[in-house]
């Protein structure tokens, strides 16, 4: 229950989400292959935007990443509405949910899309540094929400 209602089928499964992950351990075995099909990887879990960081950083590169590319669940739109608040801040900085951040070669992509059924291009490696955000072609800078573990 939230408060004095009970929770909707749709808050309810964002909830199950969040708390029961499902790693993409089949994904990741597959990308991580002796093909070296990803050029790098790493997973989600404390956040998308730490986990860009954490990848442009060590990969030397900077990444541009659109978030009108990520697909937003119908049930998050509607917790989101709701509230008056926007979807993109939960995929940004929502976490637990051990999703798979990774970066392939363009000549690559097609094949791990066809592979990976839900996979999608959030966007690319660039030679500057850092992270860029971007959505419906507006540049964002991002406030540092990360969790602290200590």
């Amino acid at each position: 229950k939230m408060g004095s209602r009970s929770l909707t089928s749709g808050e309810r499964l964002l909830l199950r989400r969040h708390l029961y992950p499902s790693p993409r351990l089949k994904e990741g075995s597959f990308l991580g292959n002796v093909d070296k099909i990803s050029t790098s990887m790493l997973d989600t879990s404390d956040d998308l935007r730490t986990s860009l960081e954490i990848l442009a950083r060590e990969s030397g590169v900077g990444l541009e990443c659109d978030l009108s590319r990520a697909p937003i669940h119908p049930a998050l739109s509607r917790f989101c509405k709701g509230r008056r608040s926007s979807p993109y801040s939960y995929v940004l900085y929502g976490g637990e949910d051990y999703e798979l951040l990774f970066t392939v070669k363009p000549a690559r992509v097609g094949s791990v899309l066809k592979k990976i059924p839900g996979s999608f291009v959030l966007g690319r490696a660039v030679r500057s540094k850092g992270v860029s955000i971007l959505k419906n072609g507006l540049r964002y800078d991002l406030k540092d929400a990360r969790f602290k573990h200590f």
